[in-house]
């Protein structure tokens, strides 16, 4: 299932070479806590200025160059984070989580178990979990990507892409948000959505689909290109 090349551009991303060896979406997220822990023994020690209020595993995380960090930030690793990037108060990286350069972490964001490309943003009130975030994606306030089925429904996810459908052959999987994508407020995108680039979704709204590039998203029911 070879289908990131289509979604999204990670040429200019810090750490492309996960994508390079690791093509299948399933794979990358399944391999993701190994990738960033032989990085951190790759890269030079970071001088990490502590800030009050904050927690973060030294050992586990490594931060790039004028990336601010808030108080009350809470960053539980492994974790790779990028130049420029900008972590807000309250927000929570919880384990095997890649953040490119440029991004933004908002208030009471959580993100788990994911990458965010280069520019993607979460800047309010999100949740993101085992999901690929394309660069220049942007999440309206609220909006989720979802990673587990509800009981009593919970197993295998399916993925579906272009009229194919694959499992992802476990029961956590969220969303693959395709490039300059904009996720309207308080909208979930249900496990094993994929976001085609480009792509623009209203507010509260539900999707377990595959959303083509170049389209908007009015209604659950109304899906119209972009003109």
């Amino acid at each position: 299932m070879n289908i990131l090349p289509d979604l999204i551009n990670f040429q200019s991303f810090a750490w492309r070479s996960l994508f390079l060896e690791y093509q299948d979406p399933r794979e990358i997220l399944m391999n993701l806590g190994g990738y960033i822990e032989d990085q951190l023994h790759r890269l030079p020690k970071t001088n990490i200025v502590d800030v009050p209020g904050t927690f973060l595993q030294h050992d586990k995380v490594w931060i790039g160059e004028n990336t601010t960090i808030e108080p009350g930030v809470y960053i539980k690793g492994p974790a790779l984070i990028g130049s420029n990037v900008t972590i807000r108060h309250g927000a929570y990286l919880r384990e095997n989580v890649i953040i490119g350069d440029n991004c933004v972490v908002g208030h009471c964001s959580e993100i788990k178990h994911s990458v965010l490309l280069n520019k993607a943003k979460a800047p309010h009130f999100n949740y993101i979990g085992n999901s690929i975030i394309g660069e220049g994606v942007n999440f309206g306030a609220g909006s989720i990507c979802s990673n587990v089925k509800n009981l009593p429904f919970k197993g295998a996810i399916s993925i579906e892409f272009n009229g194919h459908r694959w499992s992802a052959e476990t029961p956590y999987f969220g969303s693959i948000v395709g490039d300059n994508a904009k996720i309207g407020c308080n909208t979930v995108l249900n496990p094993g959505t994929v976001i085609g680039k480009n792509v623009v979704t209203y507010a509260n709204i539900s999707l377990k689909c595959h959303i083509p590039d170049n389209h908007i998203v009015k209604s659950n029911a109304e899906i119209v290109p972009i003109v």
